[in-house]
């Protein structure tokens, strides 16, 4: 039983990793867009590099979130966690070059995770609790091509993080690699844990931009930026059975993808207004599917007569172990189409205002959503208030309502019950699924005259 038992579990290690908490908060503050010049539209377009004047931009936001599931499982199991956290945005331009250059520099951090669940919870399959760090560097230049046109290009440099730990159930990953040996399901025996411990990794990606401004009429943006592969690399310990003493322990390396993106905004000029229609598309469908590798396996327990069967069978041997080394794991994302539109409405005394709504897809399908992935479709409701102080000092106040309508959950494809994967390792994820956000932020954007003049000025 326990040869069986190891062996079908290390045949499984595609549940090493499960993406989770992909929800990026909002970047660069209420006041940025991506046909903004200068440092309050870099984030979105390497274009907005080259500007007339240098900017730079801090936003300190703060997101709350309020999530809420129902599970079908356990007599209706249900969870509310709230949790609140700091959005920090800071990034600059500098005009520099005298044939009208401009360069830039955005370092953005973003992270997913959230409250810890119970560790005897029906989520604890799926989830108990992780966490997901990403910090992307980006550098960009721009030059004027004519007196309309900016052309930018950018490169970005990401340092990642990522920790995890959920339960196990030893019978159903038996029962999904060998349906024929009928393994018993909850049994508290066949029950075990598995933890990812700051998994590292670094990406690589590129952007272009262009920018349309002429004199008059309306303006506009086209940006796209690349996916990023990268690779993450750290320990994985899982025990097999937290009834048995003994725990495997590998060095995991798995796949990071991180999705294209294509943006593309317009800038009209009606009156005193300006309306700003944009559209973004976001590659999700790169994350449909990962691959694990395991190496340094080993077998051990500091149980003393543990040791000695493992040893005894050879347990613990690299022979033994090296069938259990490669694995490919599907999420079921898709691409979304992202569209929303901003006013910005002047008021009086240096004062002006801005009013948005953007709408957001969620990634998962329903039939792939779990307390370990939870995504939800969001409407961000967003005003915004921008103070000139002076000609070089603006500051911005913003609020934004993000409304996600419920999840229910009724089909999804994991089940205990499927002999077939995914759906026969964890229990099932119907249920209702519900989700608040909220950010308050405060913006500061710091503006001078070009350090270097282009020629003829």
């Amino acid at each position: 039983m326990i040869v069986s038992l190891l062996a079908l579990l290390l045949a499984a290690p595609a549940l090493a990793y499960t993406p989770s908490g992909f929800g990026v908060p909002l970047l660069g503050g209420g006041l940025a867009g991506p046909t903004e010049a200068g440092a309050l539209g870099v984030i979105n377009n390497p274009a907005a590099a080259h500007a007339d004047r240098g900017s730079w931009l801090l936003d300190v936001g703060w997101m709350y979130s309020d999530l809420y599931y129902e599970l079908d499982l356990d007599d209706d199991f249900s969870l509310r966690a709230r949790s609140g956290g700091l959005a920090p945005s800071l990034a600059g331009a500098e005009p520099l070059g005298p044939v009208g250059l401009g360069f830039a520099f955005v370092p953005l951090y973003a992270r997913g995770g959230g409250e810890p669940a119970p560790d005897d919870g029906a989520q604890r399959f799926h989830s108990v609790e992780g966490l997901i760090q990403l910090l992307d560097l980006q550098a960009s230049a721009a030059m004027k091509v004519d007196r309309a046109w900016t052309l930018g290009v950018g490169l970005h440099y990401g340092l990642f993080s990522i920790d995890s730990r959920r339960r196990i159930d030893a019978g159903a990953i038996i029962n999904s690699v060998a349906p024929s040996a009928d393994a018993p399901l909850g049994d508290p025996f066949l029950e075990g844990e598995q933890t990812l411990s700051d998994l590292r990794g670094t990406t690589v990606g590129s952007a272009v931009g262009i920018r349309y401004h002429p004199e008059r009429g309306p303006k506009g943006s086209l940006s796209w930026r690349s996916g990023k592969r990268g690779q993450a690399t750290g320990p994985l310990t899982m025990v097999p059975s937290t009834s048995l003493e003994m725990e495997l322990q590998a060095e995991v390396t798995t796949d990071m993808p991180l999705p294209p993106s294509v943006q593309a905004a317009m800038d009209f000029t009606v009156g005193r207004v300006r309306l700003v229609p944009e559209l973004t598309w976001i590659g999700w469908s790169s994350m449909y599917e990962y691959g694990s590798d395991l190496d340094d396996l080993e077998i051990a327990s500091h149980d003393e007569a543990m040791q000695s069967i493992l040893e005894s069978y050879e347990l613990d041997e690299a022979d033994f172990l090296e069938g259990a080394k490669e694995a490919q794991s599907l999420t079921g994302m898709r691409d979304v189409w992202s569209p929303g539109v901003s006013v910005f409405v002047p008021l009086t005394d240096g004062w002006s205002s801005r009013l948005g709504a953007w709408w957001a897809p969620a990634a998962f399908p329903d039939e792939a959503v779990h307390p370990g992935n939870m995504d939800f479709a969001t409407l961000d409701l967003r005003a915004a208030l921008a103070w000139e102080a002076s000609e070089e000092v603006t500051v911005g106040f913003s609020g934004d309502w993000f409304h996600s309508p419920e999840r229910r959950i009724n089909d999804s494809e994991h089940s205990l019950s499927d002999p077939d994967e995914p759906g026969s390792l964890v229990p099932s994820g119907d249920g209702e699924y519900k989700l608040a956000l909220a950010r308050l932020g405060v913006t500061l954007v710091v503006s001078h005259a070009a350090l270097v003049k282009p020629r003829g000025e």
